[in-house]
């Protein structure tokens, strides 16, 4: 299972994921949650959780980079910003155990209403472990038109580009969708990096 599937996807995909699918949906391991937002308006909650074996290919102390590969041959660079985080802990060729956890929320919120900033995103995962890794993203869309008959919706991010897709038969309410809400998109990703004993 390459490491790629786990990382934060494109605007695209990520509009795609939690408005219509749900990231990485039927391909999730260990325990996974899907409930709808008790609201009016159109909202879905998904989270997972997930271990991939990895060895540590890179470490960079001074730029707090770490670089993991997965079984596949799959790398991905990790930037470490939090200087708590033992970093020295890892070296290059050291066998890791990732642990990742997911979690994702998708609401609509109506013009001028305020939108918690990025910082305000809780992490979610252990506490404990050797390195922890977490990364945040919030994406704001807004709704340009809606066709609830054939649940078809368009929006346009922060690049001014309009996007249209069908929106998936779980996310319910869509008809309450109309021009001018704020789509918000928050992903919040927890990695436990543990060296193999």
């Amino acid at each position: 299972m390459p490491l790629q599937k786990f990382m934060f996807p494109t605007l695209f995909a990520l509009i795609v994921a939690l408005l219509a699918t749900g990231c990485g949906q039927g391909e999730k391991s260990g325990q996974t949650a899907e409930t709808e937002k008790p609201a009016q308006e159109p909202g879905v909650e998904r989270s997972f959780e997930t271990t991939l074996s990895a060895v540590v290919d890179a470490v960079d102390y001074q730029a707090r980079t770490v670089t993991l590969k997965d079984e596949t041959g799959s790398s991905q660079t990790f930037t470490v910003k939090n200087p708590a985080v033992p970093l020295e802990n890892l070296k290059t060729g050291d066998n890791v155990t990732m642990t990742i956890y997911q979690k994702e929320v998708s609401y609509v919120t109506a013009p001028g209403e305020v939108i918690p900033d990025d910082a305000s995103l809780k992490a979610v995962g252990q506490e404990g472990e050797s390195i922890r890794i977490v990364n945040a993203q919030q994406m704001i869309n807004t709704v340009e038109a809606v066709d609830a008959a054939s649940r078809m919706l368009t929006v346009v991010g922060s690049d001014g580009v309009p996007l249209t897709l069908r929106v998936q038969d779980d996310v319910k309410n869509l008809d309450q969708l109309k021009a001018g809400d704020k789509v918000v998109t928050e992903i919040t990703q927890v990695i436990i990096v543990s060296v193999k004993k």
